[in-house]
Parts: structure tokens; C-alpha cells; sequence
């Protein structure tokens, strides 16, 4: 990818606006490193591809998968549990803290 440039991301079929694309200052000729904000929609796989906005048909572009979550969905919080007991007695259970789970359950 080339440096320095002004980056354009297609998130699916969606530009992402240039206001929500930013090209970080640690960027440099071996490394272009970029950020940029997910458009709001329904939790879905989609397709990225970033490029040059001023090549963007040149080849000079990526791609990559992106799972777009809920936002309200629960999440584990830290610190999260890597091993359990193996053989847990009777009533004995590893505790798993979540926030943002739903209050109906």
C-alpha cells in the first residue's frame, strides 16, 4: 500500500466516509496503518477493501473479512477464564462475568 496517501474503505458495497478514514501518523513506507469507523447495520459478514483514492483500480488495494456485532450483545468481561476445573465437584462451577446481558433472563 503506498505512502503516504489518502486511504478509501468500501466496507461490503458502502464507501466509508472520508471523515471517518484516518491514515494513523506512525504510518511509514513499509507499514500504512489505518483506522476507520464501521458503518451502522445489522450484525453481518462483510467484505473490506481498502485502497489508494487516488488508484483504485491499480491492485494496490487489500482485503479483508469483517464481522460486524451487535453492540448490545453480552461480553465477557475481564479477566476472562482461559482453564477450568477439570473434574468440578457437585455444585461447583468456574464463574464467567458479563455485562450487558439481557435483564429478562
Amino acid at each position: 500500500f503506498p505512502y503516504p496517501v489518502v486511504a478509501v474503505v468500501q466496507f461490503g458495497t458502502r464507501l466509508i466516509g472520508s471523515e471517518n478514514v484516518t491514515v494513523l501518523p506512525v504510518s511509514n513506507l513499509q507499514k500504512t496503518v489505518i483506522t476507520f469507523l464501521t458503518p451502522l447495520d445489522e450484525p453481518s459478514l462483510s467484505q473490506v477493501v481498502v485502497y489508494p483514492k487516488s488508484c483504485p483500480k491499480c491492485g494496490k488495494s487489500i482485503s479483508f473479512p469483517f464481522i460486524l456485532r451487535n453492540s448490545n450483545q453480552p461480553e465477557i468481561v475481564k479477566p476472562i477464564p482461559s482453564a477450568g476445573q477439570r473434574y468440578p465437584g457437585p455444585g461447583v462451577f468456574d464463574w464467567v462475568r458479563l455485562i450487558k446481558f439481557p435483564s429478562a433472563h
